[in-house]
């Protein structure tokens, strides 16, 4: 009897238990910054081993949005570790906690006072003012470390799921006929699912080879991680922001895109 295991999450589970030993925070010796960098690498590892869980009908489109925020944690680490000394990291991290959380207290005193006003929340104010010094944009910061491209690709594509987007509402509609389409995410559940697995792999391989020396990883860990990257690179397709599927357009071939993936490799990965 064949197994049915799912060799991608295998090798994930192998390398499960080096993550958490080399991501425990002491409080003592760790800072904001590793502390942050610990926390940033668990979360990414968790999704790409949940992401192997999808099946059919497991309305993946929810869990689409997730990926900005690894992506935007990959941007600010590696902004942090090439742009800032050490003695800075921690500052930076404080001051970006302490301007989210007042910012968050506001918003939500004005939401509870204008629909529960009977319900007590925390409105805490700042008794001084942060320093000036504070993280620059996304954006900017993926333009510094090279990310721009990731950063603008995983923005557009998780945009259409967290913004309003009539056309990401209306490719949900299938149907056989004009006279009945139904609507529901779950029409596009393998492209979300494939969207997850393939991009939660993705970051978790640029955070491990940017962050291994800091984090301690073993040679046989970034083997493991070589091994899920190498999946990567063998997928004829990752998952795009606009399909030609969805726009009625006739795709290459299979026989078209192995050709195409050929004629890349023979060029250094630069367009044939």
């Amino acid at each position: 009897m064949e197994s049915t295991a799912d060799p991608i999450e295998q090798d994930l589970l192998c390398i499960e238990q080096e993550t958490r030993d080399r991501c425990v925070v002491n409080l003592n010796v760790d800072g904001t910054y590793a502390n942050v960098l610990k926390g940033c690498y668990v979360k990414c590892f968790e999704f790409a081993v949940f992401s192997r869980s999808l099946k059919p009908n497991s309305h993946a489109y929810f869990l689409a949005p997730a990926l900005r925020g690894i992506c935007e944690d990959c941007i600010a680490l590696r902004y942090l570790q090439s742009r800032k000394p050490p003695n800075e990291r921690d500052e930076l991290l404080m001051n970006r906690m302490l301007s989210l959380v007042f910012d968050a207290a506001a918003k939500q005193q004005a939401f509870f006072q204008k629909r529960r006003a009977f319900q007590p929340v925390f409105s805490g104010k700042l008794k001084v003012a942060l320093p000036k010094a504070a993280l620059p944009a996304t954006r900017n910061m993926a333009s510094e470390v090279g990310l721009e491209d990731v950063y603008d690709f995983m923005y557009a594509i998780t945009s259409d799921v967290v913004h309003f987007n009539p056309r990401v509402i209306i490719r949900n509609a299938w149907g056989k006929d004009k006279e009945r389409f139904d609507h529901s995410v779950k029409n596009f559940d393998v492209y979300y699912a494939d969207f997850c697995q393939t991009y939660g792999i993705y970051f978790l391989g640029l955070l491990a080879r940017a962050f291994q020396a800091e984090l301690g990883f073993s040679a046989t860990y970034m083997s493991t991680v070589a091994k899920l990257e190498a999946w990567l690179d063998e997928k004829l397709r990752w998952p795009e922001a606009v399909t030609f599927e969805e726009m009625n357009i006739k795709g290459p071939s299979e026989v078209l895109r192995i050709v195409m993936k050929l004629a890349s490799q023979s060029t250094g990965g630069k367009a044939a």
